[in-house]
């Protein structure tokens, strides 16, 4: 059993008791600076992977975009322009993945736009890669390869057809990954705007491959 000290203080006792003090005082410090340079982080990589995702789909709406303007005049410019914006497609939901986003979807609430923003991502980039084999058949569905003296050829639609039913499906499949985000929660109106432009662009883009596919 210890003994009990009923002495004078000294300058030991003093000191001793004061440093423990000190480090009563100093760890919750440590503590809020820790947990403040956590926030930063955590927002700057949200910040700058949410800016990259938004890059690779401006790029790739801007490579559609250009491979529908020369498509025309210059069909392999065209088919590197749609391969450059599947690349750019691909890249942005990779951006939006990971065990630091998930805990950010997972908040209530404040997950909501991130998770809508990370559904879509993934599936425009489906629906690209989806697409890739009829880059190859661009300069078959041309106009100018359709038409022939007295009517349309149909030799580039049934070339064209096998591969515009194998993309069908994928098709599909991201316009109900498109169909299951919820888009009544809390999500920005910019990410539910664009939800739903790409839900109408893909109904066009299924029309036509059905209208290949059934025209063979």
């Amino acid at each position: 059993m210890g003994t009990r000290y009923d002495g004078p203080l000294t300058t030991n006792n003093v000191s001793g008791w004061g440093m423990q003090e000190d480090r009563r005082r100093v760890w919750p410090r440590m503590l809020a600076w820790l947990i403040v340079l956590t926030v930063i982080f955590l927002g700057a990589y949200y910040a700058l992977t949410g800016y990259l995702a938004y890059r690779d789909l401006q790029s790739a709406r801007s490579e559609l975009m250009s491979a529908r303007d020369i498509a025309t005049v210059s069909p392999g410019h065209a088919q590197l322009s749609v391969a450059n914006a599947t690349a750019s497609a691909q890249a942005a939901p990779e951006r939006l993945d990971g065990p630091l986003w998930s805990l950010l979807i997972a908040i209530p609430v404040v997950g909501d736009s991130p998770e809508a923003a990370r559904e879509l991502t993934g599936a425009f980039a489906d629906a690209m890669t989806g697409l890739e084999p009829l880059v190859d058949d661009m300069d078959l569905l041309l106009a100018s390869a359709l038409v022939a003296p007295g009517g349309l050829q149909a030799d580039p639609i049934e070339v064209a057809a096998p591969d515009a039913r194998a993309a069908l499906p994928k098709i599909e499949a991201a316009q109900r990954r498109l169909g299951a985000i919820a888009l009544d929660g809390a999500v920005l109106p910019q990410i539910r705007d664009a939800t739903t432009e790409l839900q109408d662009q893909l109904e066009l883009v299924h029309a036509a491959l059905a209208s290949v596919a059934s025209d063979a």
